[in-house]
């Protein structure tokens, strides 16, 4: 009966899928980063982007996402 209700479960409640970033920036170049959401059942969370260099880690985006089941939505985070 266990196993049974466990494979009923979602494994996630949303899938994350980031675009094509640039492998290489430098000091004061524009990032443009978007973020795809979609939800396999009703979410509600925080979104967070971070940019990491040489062990420093920056938050560079934060928001509160909310999403019905089945929807998508694309977040864009601009850096400069």
């Amino acid at each position: 009966m266990g196993l049974f209700l466990l494979m009923l479960v979602p494994l996630a409640s949303a899938e994350i899928g980031i675009g094509e970033v640039s492998g290489l920036y430098n000091l004061a170049d524009f990032i443009n980063v978007e973020v795809y959401l979609g939800a396999n059942f009703e979410t509600f969370g925080f979104l967070g982007g971070f940019l990491v260099c040489n062990g420093q880690e920056i938050e560079i985006h934060k928001s509160v996402q909310a999403l019905m089941q089945g929807e998508s939505k694309t977040v864009v985070f601009d850096v400069v």
